[in-house]
């Protein structure tokens, strides 16, 4: 072999060197850019807005809800207030978390305020009924019922939205998964309590009997819900308060249907007092779980700079 093919071997040998190597940094760069995506995904800062998020969405819900039950104007305008703050709430959460992950979060913002809208304007519409002719609710009563159902499907998403979230906690540490599953009992456990609150809400307003009934209904079934939670379970005082709450919301339906088939100065005055110490057993309840929730965040975040910590 002369010196020229010797050259020409070596040369197409090195080329195939060299294109071995790029063709498996092309793929290593590629495999290491899915990975550093899925890693992304699944960082705690990503859980943590996704978190804020699912908590900003369910805290609108329940003030939407109030909302609809408001009895006068100037409840529709304070609650109405506490709605639009929460949707800012949402919209920011959501912001948050698009920067993080790169893409949208399924349009629950732009969806959840468009059922405010609708809402805002269907509440209004009532309240101004009620004061000019009453011949309006049936019609009024109608929308309420469809953005209701609305509000139902919304949940449905939120809860789905939670669900699928779930599996992506297995890389957390054992301290801030324990820390995160209680907060979520905790957030839960305060959507429910008011969820009772706004039963208590609907039973005082009952103006028949069949009203009473399913007031009392909802009543009993929230309040069975919120004593299966497990933070409930372990905080005694809240469970006393919710079970003390659970026996006067039965006192208080009995005294209400009496009222109304047989009103008395006697029955009045035990009804208003129990009314009033549900009210204050729920506002002390509802205070109680939001102390709870502010340590298990200063829990959490101080478990989540250990992590950060241990990388440095």
């Amino acid at each position: 072999m002369t010196i020229r093919n010797k050259l020409t071997l070596n040369v197409v040998i090195v080329l195939l060197i060299v294109g071995a190597v790029a063709a498996t940094s092309i793929i290593g760069m590629g495999f290491i850019k899915s990975k550093l995506s899925y890693l992304t995904e699944r960082s705690t800062p990503y859980q943590m807005k996704t978190m804020e998020l699912q908590r900003a969405i369910q805290s609108s819900a329940v003030d939407l809800i109030r909302v609809s039950t408001s009895g006068n104007n100037d409840e529709y305008r304070a609650h109405r207030t506490e709605a639009e703050k929460s949707l800012s709430d949402v919209m920011t959460s959501q912001q948050a978390l698009d920067k993080i992950s790169g893409g949208g979060t399924s349009g629950v913002y732009d969806e959840l305020s468009k059922i405010a809208s609708e809402l805002f304007e269907t509440t209004a519409e009532r309240l101004s009924a009620e004061d000019s002719a009453s011949s309006a609710n049936k019609t009024i009563t109608q929308k309420l019922k469809d953005t209701a159902n609305k509000l139902r499907d919304l949940n449905s998403k939120i809860k789905a939205m939670q669900n699928n979230r779930s599996a992506t906690f297995t890389t957390s540490f054992e301290g801030t998964k324990l820390i995160s599953t209680e907060l979520r009992d905790i957030e839960s456990l305060k959507v429910v309590v008011k969820d009772v609150q706004v039963a208590f809400l609907e039973l005082q307003k009952a103006k028949d009997r069949k009203a009473v009934i399913i007031a009392r209904g909802k009543a009993n079934s929230t309040i069975s819900q919120a004593l299966l939670n497990e933070h409930l379970r372990k905080d005694k005082t809240l469970n006393n308060d919710i079970k003390l709450i659970e026996g006067k919301l039965e006192e208080a339906a009995k005294h209400h249907l009496s009222l109304l088939s047989q009103p008395d100065d006697v029955t009045k005055n035990r009804s208003e007092d129990l009314n009033k110490e549900i009210n204050e057993t729920l506002t002390n309840s509802l205070l109680h779980i939001e102390q709870e929730t502010l340590t298990h965040r200063e829990k959490y975040g101080l478990e989540t700079r250990k992590q950060g910590n241990a990388f440095e």
